[in-house]
């Protein structure tokens, strides 16, 4: 081997220069390089020498020639099994996208703005990779609405290019709010300045209205409002992640995106770790890093470092809300070094000292936040909260009455003190105290809101009730009294709860609600017109979209349903109960078409029909888990797919084992659908099973409860 470095070789030296967080000084990049020659060199005499003993050798850059030489592996063989990769550019096909606009790139990706023509023209965002589909698994694990959904994975033979499909969602970042807030004011500013920004900062083809009504704290509350309700959300997003064993690993602001309704959406995977898979790359952006991230990348790194784990993302997060709420960086960053490897250090040294409290910078901002953004950027992680759920329960906290209250008194104490003692002096001092404070039935619709998030529904029913007996004018609280009720399956209360709360104050939430009651007790036609009312107020509702379309195929109306449901798929791309009904919806038009044809005589506009249902049952499988009811509906899919081609004989049968895995009925398998395949060993023996087992009861799994969760 000559002295020349191939390109198989030079690649991987390219990778670690491109890493901003991995920057060195030139000394050991030079380091890294001879090492890395001498290494390849070896590799070409025909030796094999064991890459941790190697790189032992050099312990000053061990780690990072180690993840080199793995680099160096990976390369090598994706090398060896394609040719250089040509990436497809803007303005160009790929797939079955339009690529309208490059958003960004990467050493192995790129990322497009594109145009689905299949789907109307469906804007989205495509990832090419060329190291698979890492970023999807996590993604596609756990659909989540403040985490970007997947809307499929691709490979493309012709590439080697993984492409995995996300909804855009708009082009505005927190990023982009913090720009924009400049220096004005956090504790004087209203919330509503979320609003304006997600919606200003716009590419033209932007979404051009929100799918969802924006929070009323977002509407109408404070801005240090707002950015609790923004925090509150991004740590449910975290707190999802963490329960599954995941780490983000580079949270930032440019990581967080605003929908055009304020909702964060967390993205960008491309450093998170798997507690159940191998670790992947060590990576994040420095002045967002936690201090156990900054020292597991310098060299002399002390063994007993704490790990690398959820609390780091903790960290992260409070520099970002720091930030938000007092539009400085906790960790002064003024004088920013000339290396990596300096500000690294200028990090470290500044968060051993402590950021300023935020009510120290801003005294109007509440005690209460501060304390929550000292707890998050403690340099010990065993200082920090342990979990972003109990995050996002404190925010959410100082968003109910009562903890607007107790931060309205912890403002103002002269002013209680004062209205106190005026009290005591009109002789009324037994009336202080119950003067401020929460009303019972705000305490007791709390409590059944609370005891509803946990699950424990006839315990909130009673709270719910109690809170009623005290202010039975109480929308918001038949609402969640009728949720729980839906809950228990007593639709019937539900409903009257839910008409109750229209009379008091009618609008969209009401009507979806008692539509969907009404939908569940069987009553469609009188559901349809109740959400036809909801759909006048508030247009593109994709849970409401859903269910008309449900009630249109009720009543025949196949063309109607259809366009309904490709609205709601257009605005949900992940929502299951869509796809289920587009492919019932497609299924029924093909039996329709195939009416008393032979096999042999079908026609185009036939097997597209079948070909549209395959697809979106395949899509709704892989939206959520399988019910008893999408596995038989599957198994009718398929098997009218044997019709064109045999190869459906299996997938049928598979279908048929879910479902009677998943408790259906043996009637199933009298349903003339099945006549091909009546005679199969198989299908004999799971009609045996069904009949040997009890029946679970069927559910409406294509409807959707369109009523906001608690």
């Amino acid at each position: 081997m000559n002295g020349t470095i191939t390109e198989a070789e030079r690649r991987p030296v390219q990778f670690v220069r491109g890493l901003p967080a991995h920057e060195m000084t030139a000394a050991e990049l030079d380091l890294i390089d001879v090492a890395y020659r001498a290494y390849c060199k070896r590799l070409g005499a025909g030796e094999a020498p064991d890459a941790d003993a190697y790189c032992a050798q050099f312990p000053h850059v061990k780690s990072s020639l180690r993840k080199l030489l793995r680099v160096h592996f990976y390369m090598e063989r994706k090398l060896a099994e394609e040719p250089e990769i040509k990436w497809p550019e803007a303005a160009q096909n790929f797939l079955e996208f339009r690529l309208v606009l490059e958003l960004g790139r990467g050493t192995f990706g790129r990322v497009f703005l594109a145009t689905e023509p299949k789907v109307g023209n469906r804007l989205v965002v495509v990832k090419l990779s060329m190291l698979g589909g890492s970023e999807a698994e996590i993604l596609g694990r756990n659909p989540h609405p403040n985490i970007v959904p997947i809307y499929s994975v691709t490979e493309d033979p012709g590439t080697g290019l993984t492409a995995f499909v996300m909804p855009y969602v708009g082009s505005a970042t927190l990023c982009n709010l913090l720009d924009a807030l400049g220096g004005i004011d956090r504790a004087e500013a209203r919330a509503r300045i979320i609003l304006d920004v997600a919606g200003r900062v716009r590419f033209p083809l932007d979404p051009s209205a929100a799918p969802r009504a924006p929070e009323s704290a977002l509407v109408r509350g404070q801005f240090l409002d707002g950015v609790r309700s923004l925090g509150a959300k991004l740590a449910d997003a975290l707190a999802y992640l963490h329960g599954r064993g995941i780490c983000h690993r580079d949270l930032k602001p440019s990581n967080v995106l605003l929908s055009p309704s304020g909702e964060p959406i967390l993205l960008d995977f491309n450093l998170s770790a798997d507690a159940h898979e191998p670790a992947r790359l060590m990576g994040g952006t420095l002045p967002y890093m936690a201090p156990e991230q900054l020292r597991a990348m310098q060299s002399d790194a002390p063994a007993d470092e704490p790990p690398v784990d959820a609390r780091s993302d903790i960290f992260s997060f409070g520099v970002i809300l720091y930030q938000l709420a007092t539009g400085i960086h906790p960790f002064d960053r003024s004088r920013v070094k000339t290396s990596t490897a300096e500000l690294c250090a200028h990090l470290l040294e500044r968060q051993a000292e402590g950021a300023m409290s935020a009510c120290q910078v801003n005294p109007r901002i509440e005690p209460g936040l501060s304390r929550l953004l000292d707890e998050c950027l403690a340099v010990d992680p065993a200082r920090r909260p342990q979990s972003a759920a109990s995050i996002a329960k404190r925010l959410r906290g100082d968003l109910t009455p009562t903890g607007r209250l107790r931060r309205w008194t912890g403002r103002n104490p002269a002013l209680v003190l004062a209205a106190s003692l005026l009290f005591a002096i009109l002789g009324l001092g037994v009336y202080a105290a119950a003067a401020f404070r929460t009303p019972a039935h705000v305490r007791e619709a709390s409590s059944g809101a609370r005891l509803y998030r946990e699950g424990r529904y006839p315990e909130a029913i009673a709270h719910f009730s109690t809170a009623l007996n005290a202010q039975p004018r109480t929308p918001a609280t038949l609402i969640a009294r009728g949720q729980a009720y839906l809950r228990l399956g007593k639709h019937n209360q539900a409903l009257e709860d839910f008409q109750a709360a229209d009379k008091l104050s009618p609008g969209p939430q009401t009507k979806a609600g008692i539509g969907y009651c009404l939908n569940l007790m069987g009553q469609t036609a009188e559901a349809k017109s109740y959400y036809e009312e909801a759909c006048k107020v508030k247009e593109n509702w994709a849970e409401v979209l859903n269910n008309l379309a449900f009630c249109c195929m009720k009543a025949n109306q196949k063309e109607e349903a259809r366009k309904h449901l490709d609205r709601a798929i257009q605005l949900d791309g992940r929502m299951q109960a869509a796809f289920h009904n587009r492919a019932l919806l497609s299924l029924k038009q093909a039996r329709s078409r195939m009416k008393g044809t032979r096999a042999n005589e079908l026609n185009g506009e036939s097997c597209r029909l079948i070909q549209d249902a395959l697809a979106d049952i395949k899509k709704a499988k892989e939206c959520g888990a399988t019910s008893c009811e999408l596995a038989s509906d599957a198994a009718f899919i398929t098997a009218l797919a044997i019709q064109v081609d045999p190869k459906w004989i299996a997938p049928t049968l598979e279908n048929l084992a879910d479902a009677v895995k998943l408790g259906c009925s043996a009637a199933i398998f009298e349903d003339p659908a099945f006549r091909a395949i009546a005679d199969h060993a198989t299908f004999k023996s799971l009609k045996k099973k069904a009949a040997n087992h009890k029946a679970v009861p069927q559910r409406n799994s294509p409807l959707v409860n369109p009523v906001a969760e608690l």
